[in-house]
């Protein structure tokens, strides 16, 4: 059991499943500029497009190329689903006790959630809200911030290295989820199978997880 203020929730790997619609949108990309496949699928987990192409294709021009991927990623929205238990613990959840954190920019991250009947009108981090994406603690102290809160009385839940990453050197504690990467790769405080494993009661002193 652990008692914390608030969840600071990552969206793709995390809340959604949407490798099914990431894996061939970046296949795609990389075919179209040639751009290496393999460093591609290693980075773009919790970074923002424009981390990704910055540092798998540095001499292409950025802006073009996060605009195209993003026209591109509009046409496998259908290919994301929620994971178990996921809208089950939004539900629960008061507004002011958490905020999604994502890397995904603001447009394409409301019209999933939305579909998926997962937006509650949450405070809400987004690429277009940071100047440094993860794995700079920039997005996590934000998210903490939009609670009022420290991220130390935080835990944050991701999926991927640089998202853990991002979260650590913010002060949060991390709880992993086993989505998208082996325990072996993350370094976080906890683990679970997914958010569905996640259980969460609210206290009048805060939210006690059950891990």
């Amino acid at each position: 059991m652990y008692l914390c203020q608030g969840l600071l929730l990552d969206m793709d790997g995390t809340l959604i499943d949407s490798d099914r619609a990431h894996t061939p949108l970046w296949e795609r990309w990389a075919a179209h500029t040639g751009a290496p496949l393999d460093r591609i699928m290693a980075l773009h987990h919790g970074r923002r497009p424009e981390e990704t192409v910055s540092l798998v294709a540095p001499h292409l021009d950025v802006d073009e190329e996060v605009e195209r991927i993003s026209e591109w990623g509009h046409e496998v929205d259908h290919e994301i689903e929620a994971y178990p238990g996921v809208a089950e613990l939004l539900k629960k959840l008061d507004r002011d006790r958490y905020a999604v954190v994502t890397s995904a920019g603001t447009a394409p991250a409301v019209r999933r959630l939305t579909a998926l009947g997962l937006w509650h009108d949450p405070h809400f981090v987004s690429a277009d809200h940071v100047t440094r994406g993860k794995p700079h603690p920039e997005p996590f102290e934000r998210g903490a911030e939009k609670l009022g809160l420290r991220p130390d009385q935080c835990v944050a839940v991701e999926d991927s290295p640089a998202g853990v990453a991002s979260a650590r050197a913010s002060g949060a504690k991390v709880l992993a989820v086993l989505t998208t990467h082996r325990r072996s790769e993350l370094e976080a405080d906890w683990y679970v199978e997914h958010l569905g494993r996640l259980e969460v009661e609210a206290t009048e002193a805060g939210l006690r997880l059950e891990l």
